[in-house]
């Protein structure tokens, strides 16, 4: 009897450790149609839209993701994030370009915890003279995707 009553405990504590740690599901038709709608948002200033599938989630910021490059150097002044799928994801955003005098300039930030809500979370940065941006959104699972619109001045 002590055999069958370990036997069972054991197997109700796998099938609660397997739970437990199993990537989150997210229907990955839901998650096309939500990419779909991204480029049809319509928000002043908008100088591009970058979307893409969810990376892992690593200590180096600002590796890989979505670029957007200008034709002409470009004032931006903020990034509009959302996300589809797990409950929270990261953002990595870089900007580079150039000043007047021909030095390059760039910046690189990690935002972390936005809410994947679908809405958009404003992120506040600015390069007087960009020339490219790049966006990548980051899940501890890698599961959704993500949306950034770069917008200028208006």
């Amino acid at each position: 009897m002590r055999r069958w009553r370990g036997l069972a405990l054991g197997a109700v504590l796998m099938a609660v450790l397997t739970g437990c740690s199993a990537t989150p599901e997210v229907d990955p038709d839901a998650v096309q149609d939500w990419m779909a709608t991204q480029d049809s948002r319509e928000v002043t200033g908008s100088l591009a839209t970058l979307a893409g599938l969810a990376s892992p989630l690593s200590d180096v910021v600002g590796e890989g993701g979505v670029t957007a490059a200008f034709d002409e150097p470009t004032a931006i002044v903020s990034v509009l994030f959302a996300c589809f799928g797990p409950e929270t994801m990261s953002a990595d955003i870089a900007l580079s370009g150039s000043d007047a005098g021909g030095s390059v300039t760039s910046q690189t930030i990690r935002t972390d915890d936005l809410v994947c809500d679908g809405e958009p979370q404003r992120i506040d940065m600015g390069l007087d003279a960009a020339t490219e941006v790049t966006a990548n959104g980051l899940g501890r699972d890698a599961v959704g995707a993500w949306s950034v619109v770069v917008v200028g001045e208006s």
